[in-house]
């Protein structure tokens, strides 16, 4: 029973393969009786529609493998319309680029290559046969279409560019140096953006130039010919918390002709010092640009500088790396110095040793000491010159008959920052000099040889001193 039951199985087995056999034989059957239809006309000889471009491929079936053949078939089709595709290519580039020299078509190879492999994305399988002898594959691509993927888009990608090329030689020839710079500047980045690296060749004051080489070419001379000079040889600032305008004129000057370089941003920074400072500003019409500053910090002078700032003219759309490539930035210079602050206090009397120890514990040291009273005809008791950073304290103890000629006399060839700041011609103007900042107790009620009075008021008297003299001391 067992054998009989192997046998039955093995047999059914085959059965089963003979049935499939059969199947796939009728199934070769059928293609072959499908292969034997009569080859079409198209597949002999190509439609003559002018209206598009053909691409016919053929190849053989092998061993019944149609997927196969029909891919090969569509290769073949494929290459014949990607050559027609070619020569057009090349030559509506060349056309819309205005790129007819050896050089110029070297460097289009490479951008035409790509573009035939986007156009060939847009090609549909017209027909198809599969006969005895094989498969055939008839392609097309509207030439239509095609006209308007390439020939029109790159045109309308050309315009903005022929635009801003246009504006600027306009702008420049006007004297508008701001409008001219910017749209140079954005015609290089279009030209990197969309045409990317193709060369493109359009006619600049009835000659033909490569944009790649004229665009930089042409920013470099008009920057070139820019300068910006500060119109002041110093700025004396932080006094008083007074501000100080510092003050540069930007021109544009080709061939002695001098044009203001208006409306052109600028960062200012400060330079040499530790301080911070960054203002943008425009040129006004003039060409003149204005940046008020009231402190450059602990700094005894530092160097303002002015920068020419393309990326505030442009706005973020450009691409940084054309800003990093502009070499030429036109900058300007400007020294502003720290201005010493003076404050006295005269009138006191004999100053003594308390006097000095409370300035002393607001921070200030003595710079210098004069006790001698004979050597200055009025003086009586002794005066010092207290220093705290770059500012000054003058403390002075002269009776309350003196005058205070000879005290000024004896400083003013010693320090040269309260000579520049009090610059006074006569002594009775001293008081009221905008340099200095202070109270004379000569005249007032306070006037007293008490130096015991003098001390216990002493410190609120300096305070009030410096309170007048600058917000930082």
């Amino acid at each position: 029973m067992r054998r009989k039951a192997i046998f039955f199985v093995f047999s059914g087995i085959l059965l089963v393969s003979g049935v499939r056999g059969i199947a796939k034989g009728k199934a070769r059957q059928d293609k072959t009786k499908q292969a034997a239809q009569k080859i079409p006309s198209w597949a002999q000889k190509k439609p003559d529609d002018p209206g598009y471009y053909w691409g016919l491929g053929q190849a053989p079936i092998k061993g019944y493998d149609i997927g196969k053949a029909q891919k090969k078939a569509r290769q073949r089709a494929m290459r014949e319309v990607g050559s027609q595709i070619s020569v057009q290519v090349k030559s509506d580039f060349q056309n819309i680029f205005n790129c007819h020299n050896a050089r110029c078509e070297q460097d289009l190879k490479e951008n035409i290559r790509t573009q035939v492999q986007t156009v060939l994305n847009g090609v549909e399988e017209y027909k198809s046969f599969i006969g005895t002898k094989g498969v055939w594959v008839l392609l097309r691509l509207s030439k239509a279409k095609y006209h308007d993927d390439v020939v029109n888009a790159w045109n309308k990608k050309k315009q903005p560019m022929e635009g801003f090329v246009r504006e600027a030689l306009t702008a420049q020839k006007n004297g508008e140096i701001t409008i001219a710079i910017k749209n140079l500047i954005l015609a290089m980045d279009l030209l990197k953006r969309v045409f990317n690296g193709i060369p493109l060749v359009l006619k600049v004051e009835d000659t033909d130039r490569e944009m790649a080489s004229f665009l930089p070419a042409r920013l470099s001379r008009i920057l070139n010919h820019i300068t910006v000079k500060a119109l002041q040889k110093n700025v004396m600032v932080g006094h008083s918390g007074v501000s100080a305008n510092v003050l540069w004129q930007c021109m544009y000057d080709k061939d002695g002709n001098k044009s203001p370089v208006k409306n052109m941003p600028f960062k200012v920074s400060l330079a040499r010092c530790m301080g911070k400072f960054d203002k943008t500003a425009n040129t006004n019409p003039n060409g003149v640009l204005t940046v008020g500053i009231n402190s450059i910090g602990d700094c005894s002078q530092a160097t303002l500088n002015a920068v020419m700032d393309f990326r505030e003219l442009v706005g973020d759309i450009v691409d940084q790396g054309i800003l990093n490539a502009i070499r030429i930035r036109p900058a300007g210079k400007q020294l502003v110095t720290r201005q010493s602050a003076v404050g006295y206090i005269t009138g006191i009397g004999n100053m003594d040793d308390t006097i000095e120890s409370i300035v002393r514990d607001l921070g200030f040291e003595v710079v210098h000491l004069h006790q001698s009273a004979s050597r200055v005809a009025g003086f009586r008791g002794r005066a010092r010159l207290f220093k705290r950073g770059i500012h000054y304290l003058l403390i002075a103890g002269i009776s309350c008959s003196a005058n205070f000629i000879p005290l000024y006399k004896m400083y003013k060839s010693r320090v040269s920052g309260v000579v520049k700041l009090i610059n006074t011609r006569t002594g009775k103007r001293i008081m009221k000099t905008v340099g200095a900042s202070g109270m004379d107790l000569s005249k007032s009620s306070a006037c007293s040889n008490a130096s015991g009075k003098i001390g216990r008021r002493m410190r609120g008297l300096v305070k009030d001193v410096l309170g007048h003299i600058n917000n930082g001391i």
